[in-house]
């Protein structure tokens, strides 16, 4: 009781040495591949709401709203080509 106020620090490390090597585990919390807690989380956030896209009744997603959400990433990110005149170009 006296170490455990005077020095806790001290009294956790022989603790510590007392346990038995075996007792020990540890504890992680991964994700899928390794992915980055923050990438889960966002992977968690888009399956909720796909989930809550689909119509009543369905189980699985559908290939159309898989389609969709796949053109409409590629849509945002793509770059526009300026039109050229082409009869000036060929001069």
């Amino acid at each position: 009781m006296k170490l455990a106020t005077s020095d806790p620090g001290k009294l956790a490390t022989i603790a510590y040495g007392l346990l038995p090597r075996d007792v020990f585990l540890t504890v992680e919390h991964k994700t899928p591949g390794n992915m980055a807690p923050e990438d889960w989380q966002i992977m968690l956030e888009l399956v909720e709401l796909i989930k809550g896209s689909l119509p009543v009744g369905a189980t699985a997603m559908p290939a159309e709203i898989r389609d969709t959400i796949e053109h409409a990433l590629r849509s945002k990110s793509a770059l526009q080509i300026e039109q050229t005149d082409t009869k000036s170009a060929l001069s």
